[in-house]
């Protein structure tokens, strides 16, 4: 598969973002990819291309004078940035950007949108809470505008921490489009010091041989540097390692500014310190409270609610208010009282090795890719458990296409005569997948926790003592739910959760929120689906505008160039109510029998 990875920077320019971009592309060639970076050039990495073992980066000119001057990693691009993502993106079969924020990334929205690529985004951060009015609105408006057009089109977004999560669901981002995953670090360079190690490491950066608090990360606001500087104390020093401009007022006895580092002198940095701390605000695990676990350092980090969320014994990992005061205390505290340190020392080194091992992390990123492959399948599905279903299996068999029947065995929208009956479900499990539906079809978000797991766990038991099989697949009735039906349904022991996502050609990143292709009804509201569709050619649009049948026939053209799924769903009821079955007999016609498809039901792809 041909992946282009778009960043702002890349190394040797220093930034975890850099990293993180750096180590996923050369991840996704190690497993055979063909990957092509494109970034902007820098003091540090003239312009230019190189290539190595399947990956090729592509160094452009920018104006960096933001970096340079006012330490704001905002590169400008000109014509030739356009230029190489343009010819680059005609190469690719699936475009990956890295944040929002930059240049880089809107161009690369833009070459995806017209060339009619796949766009996978990961979001690295949300707001940036800045002192400057004109940083923080630039923010704002950067999120109103390209954010808001990137995460609408984006086909999946991969996050690091549920901040990010958190941040994109409140801008309508989709669940099912959200993939959160961690990244790692190298646990063999960034280690434990080994016995006598500090002292001589202390020496090599000029540092006192006396207990060493670290700080690694941009000299910025939002990493808390004002706070730790308050937090000075003559039981320690403070180390901070990173670039930023050094203000004449940070400069006191106790305090050393190593610069911005290379990885290796970096680890070094933290073999030879005693106490890591990252009074950074909205931020999770950040990549250097990674490398600083890896190390086998005790952590001193920003007590965010969000870490509620995770299972961490906070004996082991010191969470405080981001206050002078409370971080002084930490730091001393850890500092005189060495069993503590032994054992917060001691877990950093178990969760860097549950949690962020680059190499088990890196071969998650490099599946959820596998995705974009070329492999092509075509499943379809239907809702609710009408009469008419029976009709339906006949035309998906005379055409040999498979699918699932989505059934709400005592549906209350249907009358007791229109629904299926146990014998007919029985029946039609012998050539179609049975999943569940809820018993009585209600709008989940609309009823009670107790109400939603009866109707989610009472669907399963009905159906599967009907069928005598167990039933693995659930669809949210009209769509909707909220994450706390997610969670129901991956408790009660289904696998997999359809939603009413449209405009998708791939399985989607939350298998408890599968997206679909085509719904066999005309939607007013597809004005921006059957845009992207028609690649915003207006008289194409309007050809395909309210014809399901026509956007469903492009749609698989589209897969089958691309590779991925079609999924086409829909209501037996509904296709007989608008007289729909010439249409829907059309559509199957044209995508049945088709070499190198594979025809299978909801169960084979998630």
């Amino acid at each position: 598969m041909r992946i282009l990875s778009v960043c702002h920077y890349y190394p040797p320019h220093v930034g975890g973002l850099e990293i993180v971009a750096r180590d996923v592309a050369e991840g996704l060639a190690a497993a055979g990819h063909s990957v092509e970076v494109v970034t902007c050039a820098t003091g540090d990495a003239r312009a230019g291309s190189e290539s190595s073992a399947g990956l090729v980066v592509h160094h452009v000119r920018a104006l960096n004078i933001l970096d340079r001057f006012f330490s704001l990693p905002f590169p400008l691009i000109g014509f030739g940035c356009a230029l190489q993502l343009w010819r680059t993106s005609a190469r690719a079969d699936v475009i990956h950007v890295h944040d929002v924020f930059y240049m880089t990334s809107w161009m690369a929205y833009l070459c995806a949108t017209l060339r009619g690529k796949p766009l996978v985004l990961t979001q690295h951060v949300g707001i940036v809470e800045h002192p400057s009015f004109l940083v923080a609105g630039v923010q704002r408006m950067v999120y109103a505008t390209w954010g808001r057009w990137i995460f609408r089109s984006s086909h999946s977004v991969i996050v690091y921490n549920t901040i990010v999560k958190s941040f994109l669901l409140e801008r309508g981002v989709a669940a099912s489009r959200i993939f959160e995953m961690r990244h790692g670090v190298d646990r063999q360079l960034f280690r434990p010091a080994r016995e006598g190690e500090k002292s001589e490491l202390r020496r090599s950066f000029g540092l006192p041989d006396k207990p060493i608090a670290l700080f690694a990360g941009r000299l910025v606001p939002k990493k808390g540097v004002a706070e730790l500087l308050q937090a000075r104390s003559d039981a320690y020093d403070i180390a901070f390692a990173g670039p930023g401009d050094i203000k004449p007022a940070w400069r006191h006895a106790g305090v050393h500014f190593l610069g911005p580092l290379s990885q290796e002198k970096l680890a070094d940095a933290y073999r030879m310190a005693d106490v890591f701390v990252s009074p950074s605000r909205g931020e999770l695990f950040t990549l250097a409270m990674q490398e600083a676990a890896a190390s086998g350092l005790p952590i001193v980090a920003s007590d965010e609610p969000e870490y509620g969320g995770y299972d961490l014994d906070h004996d082991g990992l010191m969470l405080v208010d981001r206050t002078p005061e409370a971080l002084k205390a930490a730091l001393t505290r850890i500092i005189s009282d060495h069993p503590l340190a032994a054992r917060m020392s001691a877990y950093s080194s178990e969760i860097a090795g549950q949690r962020f091992d680059r190499g088990k992390n890196i071969a998650q990123a490099t599946g959820f890719f596998y995705r974009f492959s070329r492999r092509h399948y075509v499943t379809t599905s239907w809702d609710d458990g009408h009469v008419l279903d029976l009709k339906l299996a006949s035309l998906l068999k005379r055409y040999g296409v498979k699918g699932t029947l989505y059934i709400s065995p005592f549906d209350r929208e249907l009358a007791p005569e229109k629904r299926l009956s146990q014998r007919d479900v029985r029946a039609l499990a012998k050539d179609f997948e049975i999943g569940a539906h809820t018993v009585t079809h209600p709008y989940l978000p609309h009823v009670d926790v107790s109400t939603a797991r009866k109707e989610i766990s009472g669907s399963k038991r009905i159906l599967e003592e009907w069928i005598g099989t167990p039933v693995t697949s659930f669809c949210y009735p009209k769509g909707g739910f909220l994450p706390v039906h997610q969670e129901m349904v991956r408790e009660e022991g289904f696998m997999r959760a359809r939603t009413t996502e449209r405009f998708v050609l791939t399985r989607g990143g939350d298998p408890f929120a599968f997206p679909t292709s085509i719904h066999t009804y005309d939607h007013w509201s597809d004005v921006w689906g059957v845009l992207k569709l028609a690649r915003f050619n207006l008289i194409r649009f309007l050809r395909l505008y309210r014809r399901w049948d026509l956007q469903a026939t492009a749609l698989f053209d589209a897969f089958l160039e691309k590779g991925g799924v079609f999924h086409l769903w829909g209501h037996s009821w509904e296709v007989d109510a608008h007289h729909d079955w010439t249409r829907l007999e059309n559509v199957l016609k044209y995508i049945a029998n088709r070499a190198g498809v594979q025809y299978v039901a909801n169960d084979a792809l998630v």
